[in-house]
């Protein structure tokens, strides 16, 4: 069932690409506890992972409530969760933490991965866009996930950013409005 929903998902973020043009389109906001939906996600891509995996969370305060859309919220984190593992070697040692500050929540996803190089770095939200690295073996996609995230981020008022170093990992740090101001 829960797999049946991710295809879903995923048929809702093509489908979102498709309509960012459109002027009429809308999210759905409604309060999102960010702690169990990233428990979701992790549960989720510890069965479909091909490999194991270790995430620490450390949030600040302990429960985080933010209005957004639950879909396209749970499609951005799990699409960054999926790429920090699929790009995080043998042993993935990912850790998420989540604060509020300023009317905001701030969310750093942390890898151990093989990290970007520079060059890549401002193009990798880019539609399409993939980086070839001919050290690594090559990762299933088509080039399109973050550009869905950082699309999505948008349409919620919120930034994305990447710090990164090769074979140092990478942290995407997400930047939402706490409360959707219609």
């Amino acid at each position: 069932h829960e797999e049946l929903q991710r295809l879903g998902n995923m048929v809702e973020q093509i489908l979102s690409l498709s309509l960012e043009h459109k002027k009429d389109f809308k999210l759905k906001y409604e309060k999102v506890n960010l702690n169990e939906l990233l428990d979701k996600i992790i549960e989720q891509q510890t069965i479909k992972s091909p490999k194991p995996f270790h995430v620490r969370q450390e949030f600040m305060p302990d429960g985080i409530i933010l209005e957004a859309d639950r879909t396209h919220l749970y499609n951005i984190l799990s699409n960054i969760l999926d790429n920090a593992i699929k790009y995080s070697g043998d042993n993935p040692q990912i850790r998420i933490e989540a604060e509020e500050r300023d009317c905001s929540v701030i969310i750093r996803i942390t890898d151990n991965g093989i990290g970007i190089e520079e060059e890549h770095l401002t193009h990798i939200f880019d539609k399409f866009y993939r980086i070839s690295n001919s050290k690594q073996p090559p990762v299933k996609g088509y080039g399109i996930g973050l550009f869905y995230v950082r699309t999505m981020i948008q349409k919620h008022n919120g930034t994305i950013r990447v710090e990164s170093q090769p074979g140092k990992g990478s942290c995407f740090i997400i930047t939402l409005p706490q409360t959707n101001e219609r």
